[in-house]
């Protein structure tokens, strides 16, 4: 191999273990059980899917990471500073950059399962950057547990819609809806 394609290849797997670095904390308290959950729950509920629900799942859970951890990146230079920001794996502007592509990158994958799946990920988007950006994470406990309470629900919803997607029924209804409106 080249080394310029080997210089690519170490670039992408520094770049996605930055990635995982960001969500490693939240892997058993928010992806493992949202996923099992939204996988038993679906009408659907077909192994293959389970795949594109994780990583549904992780790409949002992604993108509440990135903004979390940028709020405030020198407590994690005390508490966990594995994560990128304290090891240096990322400068801050970068991952405030980051932070804000994942945007649309989010609602570009749920754009591929759904309307509804687009629903969820806009509600977690907007809750991230209230949460965070506006600060609600350090008001009343109340507005913060609600706060909480329905991001969790986004990701929930937005994982059942993607583990009981059929595509083909999904087109089917599609080409039907055109049909009859």
């Amino acid at each position: 191999m080249s080394l310029s394609i080997m210089s690519g290849l170490r670039k992408v797997r520094y770049f996605l273990y930055t990635c995982l670095l960001f969500t490693k904390s939240d892997i058993k308290t928010t992806l493992i059980p949202v996923s099992l959950l939204a996988s038993a729950s679906a009408p659907l509920r077909n192994v293959s899917r389970l795949p594109h629900v994780l990583f549904w799942v992780w790409l949002h859970l992604l993108q509440c990471d990135l903004s979390n951890q940028t709020m405030d990146p020198y407590e994690d230079e005390q508490n966990k500073n594995y994560r990128p920001l304290p090891a240096k794996r990322i400068s801050l502007q970068e991952a405030l950059r980051f932070r804000w592509y994942i945007v649309p990158a989010c609602l570009v994958l749920s754009a591929m399962y759904s309307a509804e799946a687009v629903y969820a990920s806009i509600a977690l988007a907007g809750l991230t950057v209230l949460y965070n950006e506006f600060h609600a994470h350090r008001g009343h406990w109340v507005l913060r547990n609600l706060v909480n309470a329905c991001g969790l629900a986004s990701f929930e919803l937005g994982a059942t819609l993607i583990a009981g997607t059929d595509p083909v029924a999904s087109l089917h209804s599609r080409f039907l809806i055109l049909i009859f409106p």
